[in-house]
C-alpha cells in the first residue's frame, strides 16, 4: 500500500503545499480502519520513499513521540485543515446567536454535540459519542466541587473499535473520560434539561456522529477535506485561535487522542474533590456521579524469597536456571534470545519428573521468548514473581490442577511478590490468573492477548492520584502507631516522607544509606551494595524540602540527624535500625499495612506504595500547566499554597519559568529516561483538569448582549462584569450560569479527618484454628504486624504463638522433617518445608481435626499430640504403638479424630506370640472395624503381653468425603501443641 500511495502523490507535476500533511491525508483516506499507530508506521514508510525518488528531507511523523517530545502546534505549525475548522467555528457562533433563547426543537441536542467539540475540547470522536449515548438516553448527570470553583464535569465511558485501542484504564473495548464542558456548552446543557426529555436518535458510529455535526453546521462537503480520522488532530485549532486558550503541547496531545491521556477513577476523584473525604453514597439518585466497580481487594502481604528446597537435584536445578538467566539477561539480540530458548529447552528436559513446578514455569519463559520479550525481561520477572511460584506450587503439576485451583494458587503467588501492575509484562499472569476457561492451557497459552504485544491488545493501567492534603496526617498518624515501638514508627514515618513527597520507589526509600540524605533533605538515588537500580535513570537527587511542608521536614531532620551517628554512614541503611536496636528491621510489608491502616481507611479506597508516585508527578505537571493561573485548584490537588508553588516553579523551571524544561524535570524526578513518554502519559492523571481549567481562563470576550443571548442570562446580571468597550468575557460568566443550575456538588471537608481507630489491644481466644492461621501465614514470611491485622488479633499474641512454635520445633520434632533458613535473616525462625500449606484434597480433614480438638480438655489434648509428635516423622506414615492398650488409650483421647474403621494396623508379633493371638487381642482392644495385617518381626520374645503394632490411616474416606494423610495428622498436632502451651503460659 505504501508504493500505491507514493505512485499517486508523485503523479504529474503538482506539488502539495505540506508533503507531510498530504501523505497523513492520503493514509487516513486509503485506510481509516487502522488505528494510530498502524497508520503512523504506513506514513513513515511513505515518507522515508518519497524522499527517496525526489530527494526531499521530511521529518518522520512524530504522532507517537512523547508528549514532550511533539513540537507545538501554533499558527503555522498548524496544518491546512485547521483553517477550514476554524471557519466552522465561526459557523457555530453564527448559529449560537441565530437561535438565541429558542427552542432550536430536535436540532439542540446536535448543537450541544457541536458545540462539546468545537468549544468544550471533547474533539475525540469516541468521546462525543458517549456523550450523545448520554444526550439520547436523557442521563447527562453534571457534578462540580467545591475545591474546584465553578468547573463542572461529566464522566463519560468511551467505546474503543477494535484494532484502534491504545490504552484502557477500565476494560479492553472502553475507556474512562472526565470532561469538562465550557460555559457555552453548560449554557445549551442547562437549556436541554429544562426543556425535558427530547427525542435524539444517536448516530450508530463516531464517524457517522462526525458526518451529522458537519451537516447541521451546513458544510456537509468538509468531510472530503478534514476525514473524521483527522478531525481531532486540527480541533484544537479552533479553541487556540477564536476561544484563545494557551494549549501547552502535552494536553493538546492528550485531547487530540495522540497520548495516553488516563482520568482518575471515580472513587480516587470523589478522594481528591473533597480533600480527603469520600462519598459512600451518591448525593442524590439523579445528579450523582458514576461509580466505578470496586477494585479487589489484595492483602497485602511481604515480597520475601522463598528459599529453595534442600533437595540436592533440586538445587541443581535452581542454580543452573540462575546461571542462565544471568548469562543471556545482558542481551537483546534474536541471537541471544534464541540462545537463551535453548539453554531453557536444555534444563527442562532436565527437570522432567523432578520437580514439575520448575518444568512448567521453563516452559512459561520460553513462551514469553516466543512472543518476543527481551531475556532481560525474563530475569525480572522470575526475580520478582516466577520464585513465588516455585514456593506456592511445591510438588504439585500444575497441568494436573482443576481451573480453579490454579487460580487460587496464582492469586497466592501475586499476594505474595506484591507486584500487581498490569502494564508491565511481568504482570501478565495477573490478567491470566483471572481467566479460568484459559488457565489450563498454562504454561503453553497464546498471550497476545495480554500485556501490549499484539496490535489489538490493551495496556491495562491503573490510574490513581490521592489528596496530597491529608499527607501530613497521615504521617502523624503512622508516627503514633501503637503497634510498634516508637523509634521503628518514627522509621516509618520518614518513609512514608520519602515516598510521598519524594516520588521514591519503596525499594529506593528502603536502600537509602545514612550519607544519602544532605542536611537540606537532598536525596541521592544511587546504587548502593544492599540496592539496585532499576535503570541508569534512577540515579538522580530529589529535594525533599521543596515539596514537604515544615513540620514534615523538620521531623525529617531531626531522624536523619540522630541517625548520623552511626558508624559508617554510607553502608548503614538509613531506615534500618538494626545497629541501635537489633533485632528492629524495616519491612515493606508492615509498611504497606502501616498505609492501608492510615490512609486506605480515611479515604475508603486502596492504597499502594507507587500511588504516591503518581500522584506527585500528576501535581507537579499540573502546576507547569497552570502556572500562577490557577492557584487554588492546585492547592486543592497538591496542598501547596501560592508562595509554595511560586518557589517549585522557579526551582525547577527557573526564576523566568520555562515550560520547555517541564517534561525533563518531570522525567527526572520520577527516574524515567529523558523525555520518557512513561512520565508524560500513564503518570499524569490530571491532564483532563489541565484542560478544563484552561479553557476556564479563555480570553474570548463578546458583548454583552450577544453572550447574554448565547447563555440565557438576563443583560442585568451581566453588569458586574462588563468593562468600558460594552463586552465581557465569556467565561466569567460561568458562575451565574452554575448557580441556577441542577448539579451534584462535592462538599470539602473542613478540618482534619478522623484519624483511623487505634486497634484495641483485646486478647482473643487461642484455639488451633487460630494457630494454623498464624503458622501458615509466619511461613510465608508475613510480618506480625500483618498477621494481627488480618486475624484481628494482638500482635503479642502473634509474637507468643511463633516463639513457642520455634521452641516446640526445636524440643519435639528436630529429626522429624526437613529445615530450611528463614528468607530475611536470622532472627526469623526456621520453618520446615511446607509444613503448614494446605494440601490439595484434605482441608476438609484438617479443619475438622482443629475444631474438634477444640472441645477436648486441655490434658487430653497435649497428650494426643504429643504422641502424635514423638511417634511419626515424614518417612513413615504411621504411628508405631508396643501394644494394643497404648493405642487404645491414645484412640480414646480424641475420639472424634477419626472412626476405627478407617484405620489400617500392622501387627508385628514376635516368636512367641502367633498371629491368631496377636490379632485377637488387638481386635479386643482396638475394635474389629479395622484392617489388620500380621507379619513376623523375628524377635524372640514380646516386651508387652500383646503383640507391638503400626496404626497407618486410608488415605480417602468415600463415606466421609474426605482425604486423610500422616502429614495433615501431623500439622493438626503441632498447632493443638501449640496451643495447649500458649493457653498454659496465659
Amino acid at each position: 500500500m505504501a508504493v500505491e500511495i507514493v505512485d499517486e502523490l508523485l503523479r504529474g507535476d503538482a506539488v502539495p503545499e505540506d508533503w507531510t500533511v498530504a501523505i497523513e491525508t492520503a493514509v487516513a483516506d486509503r485506510r481509516p480502519d487502522l488505528g494510530p499507530k498502524d497508520r503512523n508506521r504506513i506514513v513513515a514508510r511513505v515518507i522515508e520513499r518519497v524522499n527517496d525518488r525526489r530527494g526531499l528531507s521530511l521529518k518522520k511523523s512524530h504522532l507517537h513521540r512523547p508528549p514532550a517530545a511533539i513540537p507545538p502546534l501554533r499558527d503555522a505549525e498548524w496544518p491546512p485543515q485547521a483553517m477550514e475548522i476554524i471557519h466552522l467555528r465561526h459557523r457555530l457562533d453564527e448559529m449560537l446567536t441565530a437561535a438565541g433563547r429558542s427552542t432550536l426543537g430536535a436540532d439542540l441536542p446536535r448543537l450541544i454535540l457541536a458545540c462539546a467539540a468545537l468549544r468544550g475540547g471533547l474533539c475525540r470522536l469516541e468521546g462525543l459519542h458517549a456523550l450523545a449515548r448520554a444526550v439520547g438516553s436523557g442521563e447527562l448527570t453534571l457534578t462540580g466541587a467545591d475545591a474546584f470553583p465553578n468547573l463542572v464535569w461529566i464522566d463519560l465511558d468511551l467505546q474503543i473499535a477494535k484494532g484502534t485501542q491504545q490504552h484502557t484504564n477500565t476494560n479492553p473495548g472502553s475507556e474512562y473520560l472526565r470532561w469538562f464542558p465550557d460555559v457555552t456548552t453548560l449554557a445549551l446543557i442547562d437549556r436541554w434539561r429544562r426543556l425535558g426529555p427530547l427525542t435524539y436518535h444517536v448516530p450508530s458510529s463516531p464517524a457517522a456522529l462526525y458526518t451529522d455535526m458537519l451537516d447541521l453546521l451546513g458544510a456537509p462537503e468538509l468531510k472530503k477535506q478534514v476525514p473524521a480520522t483527522r478531525f481531532p488532530l486540527v480541533a484544537l485549532a479552533a479553541l487556540e485561535h477564536v476561544s484563545g486558550v494557551a494549549l501547552p503541547v502535552s494536553v493538546e496531545a492528550v485531547a487530540s487522542g495522540h497520548s495516553v491521556g488516563l482520568s482518575v477513577l471515580p472513587e480516587t476523584w470523589d478522594a481528591l474533590c473533597t480533600r480527603g473525604q469520600p462519598l459512600k453514597e451518591p448525593p442524590d439518585t439523579r445528579g450523582a456521579a458514576r461509580t466505578a466497580q470496586p477494585q479487589p481487594s489484595r492483602t497485602p502481604k511481604s515480597a520475601a524469597p522463598r528459599p529453595a528446597p534442600a533437595d540436592h537435584a533440586k538445587a541443581q536445578l535452581l542454580e543452573a536456571l540462575k546461571e542462565c538467566l544471568d548469562t543471556h539477561a545482558a542481551t537483546s539480540s534474536v541471537k541471544g534470545r534464541k540462545a537463551m530458548s535453548d539453554a531453557l529447552q536444555t534444563l527442562q528436559q532436565e527437570a522432567v519428573g523432578i520437580w514439575h513446578s520448575l518444568e512448567a514455569l521453563v516452559s512459561w519463559y520460553r513462551t514469553l521468548l516466543r512472543n518476543g520479550d527481551k531475556p532481560r525481561t525474563v530475569k525480572d520477572y522470575h526475580s520478582i514473581v516466577g520464585r513465588h511460584v516455585l514456593a506456592v506450587m511445591t510438588e504439585d503439576d500444575p497441568r494436573n490442577l482443576t481451573p480453579e485451583a490454579l487460580r487460587d494458587m496464582f492469586e497466592q503467588v501475586l499476594a505474595r511478590s506484591s507486584y500487581a501492575n498490569p502494564a508491565h509484562p511481568l504482570g501478565r499472569l495477573a490478567h491470566f490468573a483471572r481467566h479460568a476457561e484459559r488457565v489450563l492451557d498454562w504454561p503453553d497459552a497464546d498471550f497476545s492477548g495480554f500485556g501490549d504485544q499484539g496490535k489489538a491488545s490493551a495496556t491495562f493501567v491503573r490510574t490513581a492520584a490521592l489528596p496530597m492534603a491529608i499527607y501530613p496526617e497521615v504521617f502523624d498518624a503512622i508516627l503514633q502507631t501503637t503497634d510498634l515501638s516508637p523509634d521503628m514508627a518514627e522509621c516509618y514515618a520518614v518513609a512514608f516522607a520519602l515516598v510521598a513527597w519524594g516520588g521514591l520507589r519503596i525499594d529506593e526509600a528502603h536502600g537509602r544509606v545514612v550519607d544519602d540524605i544532605g542536611t537540606d533533605l537532598t536525596v541521592f538515588v544511587h546504587a548502593t551494595s544492599s540496592h539496585g537500580l532499576k535503570s541508569e535513570a534512577a540515579r538522580r537527587l530529589i529535594p525533599l524540602a521543596l515539596f514537604a511542608p515544615p513540620e514534615v521536614v523538620a521531623q525529617v531532620k531531626s531522624f536523619v540527624a540522630r541517625r548520623a551517628t552511626v558508624p559508617d554512614k554510607t553502608r548503614d541503611k538509613l531506615l534500618d535500625l538494626g545497629t541501635l536496636f537489633p533485632g528492629d528491621r524495616f519491612d515493606t510489608g508492615t509498611f504497606r499495612t502501616l498505609l492501608q491502616r492510615t490512609l486506605g481507611q480515611m479515604l475508603g479506597i486502596a492504597v499502594r506504595p507507587h500511588d504516591f508516585r503518581h500522584t506527585l508527578i500528576s501535581a507537579l505537571q499540573l502546576l507547569f500547566h497552570l502556572g500562577a493561573d490557577a492557584v487554588d485548584t492546585i492547592e486543592a490537588v497538591s496542598g501547596w499554597n501560592a508562595k509554595r508553588q511560586k518557589r517549585i516553579r522557579h526551582a525547577l523551571l527557573g526564576v523566568c519559568p520555562d515550560p520547555r524544561r517541564a517534561p525533563r524535570q518531570i522525567s527526572a524526578l520520577a527516574g524515567h529516561r529523558d523525555l520518557s513518554a512513561i512520565s508524560g502519559t500513564t503518570y499524569c492523571h490530571l491532564t483532563d483538569l489541565a484542560l478544563g481549567c484552561l479553557i476556564q481562563s479563555a480570553e474570548e470576550r463578546l458583548p454583552a448582549s450577544v453572550a447574554a443571548r448565547w447563555l440565557g442570562l438576563n443583560r442585568r446580571s451581566l453588569r458586574p462584569f462588563i468593562d468600558d468597550n460594552d463586552t465581557v468575557r465569556l467565561e466569567d460568566l460561568r458562575g451565574p450560569l452554575v448557580n441556577k443550575m441542577d448539579i451534584a456538588w462535592r462538599t470539602t471537608r473542613t478540618g482534619q479527618l478522623p484519624s483511623p481507630e487505634p486497634r484495641v489491644a483485646k486478647p482473643v481466644r487461642v484455639t488451633p484454628t487460630v494457630v494454623h492461621a498464624v503458622l501458615k501465614m509466619a511461613e510465608h514470611d508475613t510480618d506480625t504486624l500483618t498477621i494481627a491485622d488480618q486475624l484481628n488479633i494482638m500482635r503479642d499474641q502473634v509474637t507468643h504463638m511463633l516463639a513457642t512454635a520455634e521452641d516446640l520445633m526445636a524440643a519435639t520434632t528436630q529429626k522429624k522433617g526437613a529445615r530450611h533458613v528463614g528468607a530475611h535473616d536470622q532472627d526469623r525462625p526456621n520453618w520446615p518445608v511446607a509444613r503448614f500449606a494446605d494440601q490439595p484434597g484434605e482441608v476438609r480433614f484438617l479443619a475438622r481435626l482443629l475444631a474438634d480438638a477444640e472441645t477436648l480438655p486441655p490434658e487430653n489434648m497435649l497428650k494426643w499430640s504429643m504422641v502424635v509428635l514423638t511417634h511419626a516423622d515424614r518417612h513413615r506414615p504411621c504411628l508405631r504403638f508396643l501394644g494394643a492398650p497404648a493405642a487404645q488409650n491414645w484412640l480414646e483421647l480424641f475420639p472424634k479424630a477419626f472412626p476405627k474403621s478407617s484405620l489400617d494396623i500392622l501387627i508385628r508379633f514376635p516368636s512367641d506370640v502367633t498371629p491368631e493371638a496377636a490379632e485377637k487381642a488387638w481386635c479386643t482392644a482396638i475394635g474389629a472395624k479395622g484392617n489388620y495385617q500380621t507379619e513376623s518381626s523375628g524377635h524372640g520374645t514380646s516386651v508387652c503381653p500383646t503383640a507391638p503394632g503400626l496404626i497407618m490411616l486410608r488415605k480417602v474416606s468415600k463415606k466421609a468425603k474426605e482425604s486423610r494423610s500422616f502429614s495433615t495428622l501431623r500439622r493438626a498436632a503441632f498447632c493443638i501443641a501449640v496451643t495447649c502451651r500458649v493457653t498454659d503460659e496465659a
